[in-house]
């Protein structure tokens, strides 16, 4: 064999090389050591595994979490882009929306042939058969109840349910969505507790763009409102309203108290206590009030009509003067 230091021949049996005198077994020893070193990295010592650090799992499921919710949002703020909606316009769009809805699905769930065909009943004895019915129950909690008209903003068309008459308003008319009317709410202080009550409901808005001609039906709950012993009571609380104007420095001149009957006065329909004021500005410009006032089931009903001219009064008047 060879010896391991010099590399010359020696014998098998010799303990020592004869040329360089280092031990002949050095060489075994030293394949042993380097085969160890192979198998477990350090002398003596086995192979430690490496243990997982949980910081940077945190940190992976944390990015990947992150990573999604980008994604995500990219996909949304895409689709805003598409719709053509940014930050700057976020408030524009979503009005456009809610006025879409309101004029062109929520105004237009009714047909108006449909309605016209109620025009056939002028009294109500041929439901009587329904009261035999096993089919049809009768609430009479809900007898009382507000019954909201109907509101097409496209047409200018206010249909009222409970007062059984139609108003339809000139083009120069904005007629106030549903949505626009609860704002009204809200601008004055109706509190939640009073509106589930029924005690003010503004059942129909419109005015023209300058905000001189104005068209609002009210109802009043007769419950909520005590202080109002009766219909003449109610009367004289509207008339009280119009001192605000000769508070504010206006002019006003009351016309004599009259009645109007919107189905012809033979009619035995509804009628209304009509109040008509003019009233005048600094500038001696004048503007006429026009309040009308009924009573139907647990509520006092108040038509007003504010315009600067009295044809603009008789415009509304002539639309409620047919029977619908």
């Amino acid at each position: 064999m060879k010896c391991s230091y010099c590399g010359k021949e020696i014998n098998e049996n010799d303990k020592y090389c004869q040329f360089c005198g280092a031990e002949a077994k050095k060489q075994e020893q030293t394949t042993e050591k380097t085969e160890e070193s192979r198998d477990t990295g350090r002398v003596g010592q086995p192979i430690e595994k490496k243990k997982a650090n949980p910081k940077k799992i945190i940190l992976t499921v944390v990015g990947v979490v992150t990573a999604i919710h980008l994604v995500g949002w990219v996909i949304i703020l895409g689709l805003l882009a598409a719709l053509g909606i940014t930050p700057s316009n976020y408030v524009e769009k979503i009005s456009e929306f809610f006025e879409y809805y309101d004029e062109y699905i929520y105004d237009n769930n009714y047909n108006d042939d449909l309605f016209d065909d109620f025009d056939d009943f002028d009294d109500f004895d041929d439901f009587d058969d329904f009261d035999d019915s096993d089919d049809f129950d009768v609430i009479d909690d809900d007898i009382d109840a507000f019954k909201p008209g109907l509101v097409n903003t496209k047409a200018n068309t206010y249909i009222c349910k409970m007062a059984n008459i139609s108003i339809t308003l000139p083009e120069d008319y904005n007629v106030y969505s549903e949505k626009e009317i609860e704002e009204l709410y809200q601008k004055t202080n109706i509190t939640d507790s009073m509106r589930k009550r029924n005690a003010l409901v503004y059942d129909f808005y419109a005015k023209n763009p300058l905000g001189t001609k104005i068209v609002y039906v009210d109802f009043i709950n007769k419950d909520y409102y005590s202080e109002y012993k009766d219909l003449n009571s109610y009367i004289k609380h509207v008339k009280e309203t119009y001192t605000d104007y000769e508070r504010s420095g206006y002019g006003l001149e009351f016309a004599e108290d009259s009645m109007f009957y919107p189905h012809g006065k033979d009619s035995k329909d509804i009628s209304f206590h009509q109040i008509a004021a003019r009233v005048t500005d600094a500038n001696g410009k004048n503007t006429y009030d026009y309040s009308f006032v009924s009573e139907i089931d647990d509520y006092y009903v108040l038509i007003t009509i504010c315009a600067p001219e009295l044809s603009d009064i008789s415009v509304v008047l002539d639309s409620m003067n047919t029977k619908k």
